[in-house]
């Protein structure tokens, strides 16, 4: 029997309690810490929401240049930078250029509502497999999440 049968059987009040409580912890258990760059209020607040409802830990910044000093100040361990590439100021890409000084290690996912020959002129970006196109799904960010970390 598992702990978590035998406290339902002895405590069934506590079922519910434990079943937040210990899904909670298991979600976190498994999750990655998350650094959100993106100028939008609209799409930023979306993305916290899905990522926080699955489980990540997530540090939200409204621009590249709030994002470098969150990264710059050594206090979070991020494993993933998750940014729009046209921002005001730092763009996406140059922050995951100056955010790899910081930490080499650092996986990145690139979103955009621009069309490519936007992104390709200004940024010679090549889309790939750490791009997103926005309008993005709950299920398409956290599967290409998943597939990068």
């Amino acid at each position: 029997r598992s702990f978590i049968e035998t406290v339902y059987k002895k405590f069934p009040f506590m079922s519910s309690f434990l079943y937040v409580v210990l899904s909670s912890y298991l979600s976190e258990t498994k999750s990655g810490k998350i650094l959100l760059a993106e100028d939008n209020l609209e799409v930023r607040t979306l993305c916290e929401t899905i990522l926080n409802s699955a489980g990540y830990k997530v540090t939200a910044a409204s621009s590249g240049d709030q994002a470098l000093e969150l990264i710059e100040s050594g206090k979070y361990n991020f494993e993933l930078l998750l940014t729009d590439i046209i921002m005001p100021g730092i763009n996406g890409k140059e922050l995951h250029e100056k955010a790899l000084e910081f930490i080499p290690e650092l996986k990145v996912l690139f979103m955009s509502g621009y069309t490519d020959n936007v992104i390709d002129i200004h940024f010679n970006f090549k889309k790939g497999r750490n791009f997103i196109q926005k309008p993005f799904s709950n299920r398409d960010l956290l599967k290409k999440i998943k597939d990068i970390m």
